[in-house]
């Protein structure tokens, strides 16, 4: 009975373990998939304002 008791709660512990992992590998991700996006329109930006300084130097 106190054998079958702890397994479950071990078992109960560890799917906790798991579930507060999985979330936080979840808003890693989220974070991570921001600062790409982030970066890449910051990239673009500059690069516009890198394209219109070359098109006002051209005339």
């Amino acid at each position: 009975m106190e054998y079958e008791r702890m397994s479950d709660e071990q078992r109960r512990n560890g799917r906790e373990t798991k579930r507060i992992q999985t979330t936080k590998r979840i808003e890693e991700n989220k974070r991570e998939q921001e600062r790409v996006y982030l970066e890449s329109v910051r990239s673009s930006e500059g690069f516009k304002r890198s394209l219109q300084k070359e098109n006002k130097n051209k005339k």
